[in-house]
């Protein structure tokens, strides 16, 4: 079967935006090893350069895989692809709610504010523009590798050298045009996956989850529980727990362990009744700010910066559906965790 047009058209953009990430990968290292010897490392810490060389570094990989993957029609990269597209779909969704909302206050030593608030006044809107022709195309990516005869097109026949057993020696069988004649004919894998692409999503949720507990432990971060502002090492005893039990839920959800969904809804909920009691109880808006200063302070800002104003219910409240969401597909997907294999060879 042939490789449809659309699938080689997102191999390349994966191999087009994998490179492009290799190169900010590259910049970033070079920045890290610049600002060790400069004082401009108050704004941004190597060691946050660092981690940004990693992240990049890994989505680079995994966009290259997935378009190497795609040009192959291999099954995994299909759902690598719709992974990325739901992921891409968020961050849309999440950047242009948020851009509708923030300001971002002149500095108090500027000295023309009208025409910095037209600078960002630009600014935002084409950062709309921008991520909401990424939300549609991760929004037809989602649609398209969706798709009846792209599915199908992951799932043609391979065919391995076997001269003792080939489909020249075999004219018994209906053999598909174009078979090589000294091969074996491999089935196509089955028309359905054993793990749900709603729960590789959630898993892949999950892990990132846990890439980024690092940066809290590394900068001290506070921990805005159930409405509290928790610092100091409760808020380290937090985020080693959370991190840990995100790991283990993602990775075994990826091996369809009955537990992990049992540990994931837990998660899912834990984390939504965090997010509701912050932004609902009183002086949640306070504890918010408070949490940002301590952060900028971390950072070691220089006085003439001022950071956007960020509500708290726009940044925790934009999580509420994604969590809903993630509850409704663990309840649902159930039978997918089944611990009885599947017999697919009728009895003889």
């Amino acid at each position: 079967m042939r490789r449809s047009t659309g699938i080689t058209v997102t191999a390349v953009l994966a191999f087009v935006g994998g490179g492009f990430t290799v190169l900010v990968a590259l910049g970033t290292a070079l920045m890290s090893v610049l600002m060790s010897n400069s004082r401009a490392s108050y704004a941004l810490p190597r060691s946050f350069l660092l981690l940004a060389v990693v992240y990049y570094s890994g989505a680079a990989f995994w966009a290259i895989a997935t378009g190497v993957g795609l040009l192959r029609l291999r099954e995994w990269s299909r759902i690598s692809q719709l992974i990325f597209s739901t992921l891409l779909v968020l961050g849309a969704i999440g950047t242009v709610s948020v851009m509708f909302f923030i300001h971002f206050p002149a500095p108090p030593t500027d000295a023309n504010p009208a025409f910095t608030a037209q600078i960002m006044s630009g600014v935002k809107v084409a950062t709309v523009i921008f991520y909401g022709m990424l939300g549609a195309l991760g929004a037809w990516w989602l649609y398209y590798f969706n798709t009846s005869s792209i599915r199908a097109q992951f799932r043609v026949p391979r065919f391995i050298p076997a001269p003792a057993f080939s489909a020249a020696t075999t004219p018994a069988f209906n053999v598909p045009p174009g078979t090589p004649a000294d091969s074996f004919i491999l089935p196509p894998p089955a028309t359905t996956s054993t793990r749900p692409v709603s729960i590789s999503v959630i898993a892949v949720l999950l892990l990132v989850g846990s890439a980024m507990m690092p940066l809290s432990l590394l900068y001290r971060a506070p921990v805005l529980l159930f409405g509290f502002l928790v610092s100091g090492w409760r808020a380290y005893v937090i985020v080693a727990l959370l991190g840990l039990a995100n790991l283990a839920a993602g990775v075994a959800l990826l091996k369809l362990k009955p537990w992990a969904r049992i540990l994931a809804i837990c998660i899912v909920t834990f984390s939504l009744l965090n997010i509701l009691l912050t932004v609902f109880l009183p002086g949640s808006q306070s504890r918010w700010d408070q949490a940002m200063q301590v952060m900028i302070n971390k950072w070691r800002m220089p006085a003439p910066i001022t950071m956007p104003h960020l509500p708290v219910w726009l940044m925790l409240l934009s999580a509420v559906p994604i969590a809903l969401a993630e509850l409704y597909f663990l309840i649902t997907q159930k039978p997918a965790f089944s611990t009885q294999p599947q017999n697919h060879l009728s009895a003889q």
